[in-house]
């Protein structure tokens, strides 16, 4: 009888391949997020496949449209922060 001998480090490696392959087809799964705009953004950057989702874009619409518009979507704010650094 003829005995094969098993490399213990390649039963580890094909575990570990395998475990990354089920966390690929999970995210592979993901649907983007939908960040709802005002009628005239123009977007310049759009980072929505993942969480945290971003969506940044350049409008005409003043402060007030725009809080106004996230208040209709998404309802009332519970925290504002004003970042002095990007009013410059």
């Amino acid at each position: 009888m003829k005995r094969t001998r098993i490399n213990k480090y390649g039963i580890v490696a094909c575990a570990i391949l395998l475990s990354l392959s089920k966390v690929t087809l999970a995210v592979d799964n993901v649907t983007p997020i939908s960040i709802p705009m005002v009628a005239n953004a123009q977007v310049f950057a759009d980072f929505t496949d993942d969480i945290p989702a971003v969506l940044n874009y350049f409008t005409s619409s003043t402060k007030d449209e725009i809080i106004d518009f996230y208040n209709q979507s998404f309802g009332e704010s519970i925290f504002q922060e004003k970042n002095e650094s990007a009013l410059r």
